[in-house]
């Protein structure tokens, strides 16, 4: 029954945390065609254990891109930070096929956010994140020079006040955990060999995740999805899932593995969809601290770029 109740309400949910960050189909405008952020995959923060009796650096199975079910505790808190670099050289249009951009696109997204332990079982996180957008052709001495046509840009981005609630947990490592709340979007979008930042839309975002610990082996399975309240031109609607697996092979590190899955629906334009892999450590050098590292690659997709996204976060608890 409880499974049912689950699949039910995924139906209806998603996303919390800031969309991925490079993409669009066909070339930018410096390549004739029409350029547009991606969203992807959440970008959640590592998250710290409360703390272990036997080791208090022990690591509690969070991923790169997967939100899991642990909460902050009540009354406490933690600072968080991911940094990600996006490169593609190609594309892959609305029939799937990869085709060269003609030049090398490069994105920048930090993400910064602030989580408070309302209850042991529900706290809020708010965000907010400033991205940069560059195309550059190759073989070129001064790529950033107007006369060759390369498109930059840079802007502060998502902000959002997310809650979460784990609403079930059981002795044997099954969890499970809602989020929701509002996100105001704001895109950077071509111009004459810029990116401007277009009018902001707000967005009402859910997510569903489940969660099973299999002692060395964590699992968690995000279903996520958001849509416009407010919106313009720009403005989107997304869904997807995440599903990452750790191996905790040592107490304070953990490799990780993922599939990261999300198709957006712009208003009035074609919708774009990819699917990716993930793969990176979790790292707990100290109680308070911890540090992630990963690469992720996109494996197919439709008006979209073929991205590779390198990742680098840190969590301290306060």
């Amino acid at each position: 029954m409880l499974v049912r109740l689950l699949l039910l309400l995924a139906l209806t949910v998603p996303a919390w945390g800031q969309a991925a960050i490079s993409g669009g189909g066909g070339g930018g405008p410096s390549a004739g065609g029409r350029r547009s952020s991606t969203r992807g995959g959440g970008v959640h923060a590592p998250r710290i254990s409360p703390g272990d009796p036997d080791d208090d650096r022990h690591v509690d199975g969070s991923k790169l891109f997967t939100n899991d079910t642990d909460t902050t505790p009540g009354g406490g808190g933690s600072f968080s930070f991911s940094y990600l670099v996006s490169t593609a050289r190609r594309g892959f249009d609305l029939s799937g096929s990869r085709q060269d951009l003609g030049l090398k696109r490069t994105s920048e997204l930090l993400v910064g956010a602030v989580s408070l332990g309302l209850t042991d079982d529900i706290d809020l996180t708010l965000q907010g994140s400033f991205s940069r957008l560059a195309d550059l052709y190759p073989n070129v001495s001064n790529p950033s020079s107007d006369a060759f046509g390369s498109v930059r840009g840079a802007g502060f981005s998502n902000a959002s006040a997310v809650a979460r609630w784990r609403f079930f947990e059981d002795g044997g490592g099954r969890s499970a955990a809602l989020t929701a709340g509002p996100m105001i979007q704001a895109e950077l979008v071509p111009g004459d060999h810029t990116y401007d930042r277009a009018p902001s839309f707000t967005a009402w975002q859910q997510s569903l995740i489940l969660r099973q610990d299999l002692d060395p082996i964590s699992i968690d399975l995000e279903l996520f999805g958001n849509f416009p309240v407010s919106g313009n031109s720009t403005s989107f609607s997304q869904y997807g899932f995440n599903l990452g697996v750790g191996f905790d092979v040592i107490d304070w590190l953990l490799p990780i593995v993922e599939l990261n899955y999300a198709r957006v629906l712009p208003a009035g334009d074609t919708a774009a969809e990819s699917l990716s892999a993930s793969l990176g450590f979790l790292y707990k050098p100290a109680p308070d601290a911890s540090l992630n590292v990963g690469v992720q690659r996109t494996l197919s997709g439709r008006n979209i770029e073929d991205t590779t996204t390198y990742l680098v976060g840190g969590s301290i608890n306060f």
